[in-house]
């Protein structure tokens, strides 16, 4: 029979896949040997005979089906040797043996390779078949199958080496792939597609390489997959196809990647970079994530440090690279605001103060820095500036909300320093006039407060809590956000400090030096804005915001990240936008 399953008939009736429905003028050349089984509609009778007899040989691979196949699901469902081999089980005698192999019967033996896709499509491919067993099983393997490049081999070449059916799912020993000892589970998938694609001698005459199945087990699929059990993990057929195996295009990787990472695909596919990956030939998502060993990403991959990928194509100072650059300040930004301020709700927290509220409305600062991760795929600064800008509203509020804590804090327990102290000056002075203990208690919290500033003074006679030193921190941390300190930037802000605090050039310095020490050495410049927020009167913070726009533009450049940071201080400030707007036009105009 040159055809597959050409003149077959299933229990009296004609198949429903005929040669032409399935395979490919190729694979019909292949010479099938016409298979004369019993109908498959209906388990068979127990084939005592086969098993019997092979039972007892010497040859392990004539004897170990045997053993091995109770296991198989379809010996589970009363198939038996017969229904891939062919034969008749059920004969005894001394002429078993001669009838149980007539040809006659359909006997075939093992199977040849290109036999192997006609015996086990004989049942997968008849819907009506598979019904009675398995509803729910797809019945077009065998023509997806062809479809596959190791169908295709089969048909064009015949070649020997290709994957059949019972290379994945083995012969007699087949487990549903729902079953973790399957040899198709998702967990096994990638040992059993390496069992070939990592033999380099099998893999050699192809040209293609072995070290798919290492570097993927390198993976942060893999990690989901085999140690947080996560099945949805991508594997080897997810990508790749499974009876269908086509290795994919440069052209659609992304398209499979998408398939998972929906929202990251569309962006990616409306940015520059979709084009002119294309243009020269590099694949999309793998261009940056890598295929088969794709790593977990993180904000250092973005930019153009030791460990930036944009410096693979882009220089510093190019279009791309000064993106990538700015584009790795507003994440920084956001992640180091939402660390700050879940830092100090965490502490106010620990400190007995109420600010679950807060903290449950920071989390949709979280969001915001994935999805600005995400909006990264789009390679644009506002795409990712939007998405900073809501994050960073949100971590403010929450950071504002943490300093209030604090202070409510402080003002408790210096409630109870108070009472404590008015209690001792009742017990010292019972005869004293009620005025005369109220001005006692007035003196005493005057020392209270002298001692507490006088332990917070450090060498040098400059105090932490001066405000002075937290405007100097402030106009610091604005002159170092462009990264580039300009002389004309430093001259700028020593005028500002001495004609502002009326110092001479080495006070000025000075106060300069031990401020930029504790800007350096401070958790968030929010604890500088916090005190002058609350030292500051309208007009002297307004004033410190007009120092601010003078100092920016100093250097005759505003950088995007210099303008973020102002309005940034200015709402911790306590100033609204307009008033932003209206200092930063009367500096212009000045």
């Amino acid at each position: 029979m040159a055809g597959f399953m050409a003149g077959r008939r299933l229990g009296g009736r004609p198949l429903a896949l005929g040669p032409r429905d399935l395979i490919p003028a190729g694979l019909m050349a292949i010479p099938l040997v016409t298979l004369g089984f019993a109908s498959p509609l209906s388990a068979q009778e127990p084939d005592d005979g086969c098993v019997s007899c092979h039972q007892g040989l010497e040859d392990e691979a004539l004897s170990r089906p045997t053993q091995v196949f109770e296991t198989d699901i379809h010996a589970q469902r009363g198939f038996g040797c017969v229904a891939c081999h062919g034969g008749d089980g059920t004969t005894e005698g001394p002429e078993a043996k001669e009838a149980a192999k007539d040809p006659a019967t359909g006997y075939i033996g093992k199977p040849e390779l290109s036999q192997i896709i006609e015996v086990c499509g004989r049942c997968h491919s008849d819907a009506e078949f598979m019904r009675q067993y398995n509803p729910s099983l797809r019945v077009d393997q065998v023509a997806e199958y062809l479809t596959s490049i190791h169908g295709r081999l089969l048909a064009e070449e015949d070649d020997p080496n290709v994957a059949t059916c019972v290379s994945c799912h083995g012969a007699h020993a087949t487990i549903p792939a729902s079953d973790p000892h399957s040899s198709v589970h998702p967990v096994q998938v990638s040992e059993t597609c390496g069992a070939c694609h990592a033999d380099k001698d099998r893999m050699e005459p192809y040209r293609i390489a072995t070290s798919q199945l290492d570097r993927y087990k390198e993976s942060v699929h893999w990690e989901v997959l085999s140690v947080d059990g996560d099945l949805s993990a991508p594997t080897c057929n997810d990508c790749h196809g499974n009876h269908g195996a086509t290795p994919p295009g440069i052209s659609w990787v992304g398209n499979v990647c998408g398939g998972c990472h929906v929202v990251q695909a569309e962006l990616f596919n409306e940015s520059t970079h979709a084009e002119s990956l294309e243009d020269i030939d590099e694949p999309g998502c793998s261009a940056c994530h890598n295929n088969h060993d794709v790593q977990r990403v993180g904000d250092e991959f973005l930019g153009m440090g030791d460990e930036g990928i944009c410096s693979d194509c882009h220089l510093d100072d190019d279009e791309g690279g000064e993106a990538a650059i700015e584009m790795r300040a507003l994440m920084d930004s956001l992640v180091a605001g939402y660390e700050a301020a879940d830092s100090i709700l965490a502490e106010a927290e620990n400190a007995g103060m109420e600010v679950s509220q807060a903290q449950f409305e920071l989390g949709d600062a979280l969001s915001s820095v994935i999805t600005a991760r995400t909006a990264v795929h789009a390679f644009t600064e506002e795409a990712v500036a939007e998405e900073v800008d809501a994050g960073l509203e949100v971590t403010d509020r929450a950071h504002a909300r943490g300093l209030d804590a604090f202070r409510e804090l402080r003002f408790r327990r210096a409630g109870l320093a108070v009472s404590s102290l008015i209690i001792l000056i009742l017990i010292a002075g019972l005869l004293l006039k009620i005025r005369e203990a109220e001005t006692k208690v007035e003196g005493t919290l005057d020392s209270v407060r002298s001692f507490f500033f006088e332990a917070m003074t450090r060498e040098g006679g400059a105090a932490v809590g001066d405000l002075r030193l937290a405007a100097c921190a402030v106009l610091l941390e604005l002159a170092y956000a462009d990264r580039r300190f300009a002389d004309s930037e430093r001259a700028h802000l020593e005028e500002l400090i001495r004609r502002q605090f009326d110092l001479d050039a080495t006070q000025a310095a000075k106060l300069i030096e031990l401020a930029d020490r504790e800007r350096t050495e401070a958790r968030d410049i929010s604890q500088f804005t916090g005190l002058i927020a609350e030292g500051f009167d309208s007009e002297q913070k307004r004033a410190l915001l007009k120092d601010m726009w003078s100092l920016v533009l100093s250097d005759g450049e505003l950088a995007r990240r210099e303008e973020h940071l102002v309005d940034r201080m200015a709402r911790l400030l306590g100033l609204g936008a307009a008033a932003v707007a209206d200092v930063r036009k009367e500096v212009g105009d000045g």
